[in-house]
Parts: C-alpha cells; sequence; structure tokens
C-alpha cells in the first residue's frame, strides 16, 4: 500500500468479508460481484464510521432507493 491508495474491509451485500485496495481519495466503490465476470453483477460501498480490530476502514453495501417517498397518499 502507498500513500496513494487504502485497504478497505467489506461488510454487508456478496462481497462481505472481503479487503480490496482502492485509490486513498475514493467515496465510493463499485466492484464486480464476480471478477471473471465483468458483465455480470456489480456492487456499491461507501465508508462507514467503523473500523476493523486492525484499524481497517469499514466500508458497507450502499442500496440506493429506486422508490423514493413512499408514504401513503392522503384521501
Amino acid at each position: 500500500m502507498t500513500d496513494f491508495t487504502k485497504t478497505i474491509e467489506l461488510r454487508n451485500g456478496p462481497l462481505s468479508g472481503k479487503r480490496v485496495t482502492i485509490p486513498a481519495g475514493d467515496t465510493q466503490a463499485t466492484l464486480p460481484v464476480n471478477a471473471a465476470d465483468m458483465f455480470g453483477a456489480w456492487v456499491v460501498y461507501r465508508p462507514s464510521s467503523e473500523r476493523s480490530p486492525d484499524g481497517t476502514e469499514i466500508w458497507t453495501e450502499h442500496v440506493e432507493s429506486q422508490w423514493g417517498d413512499t408514504g401513503l397518499p392522503s384521501l
């Protein structure tokens, strides 16, 4: 690892428990679920406030809602 990269640990989602190295300034990591299938599913991870026991940053799966406001309409 250099000053330009950092190692993060992924939590939740299909890549939970894996560690990957990313550019140090990144605020989001978009990774293939299966590295051998670059045209398959991808998952997004973002930083959390947690760290592993050895101090590695923990990033969690980010799921963006497609529904917006899900409140019931007024009648």
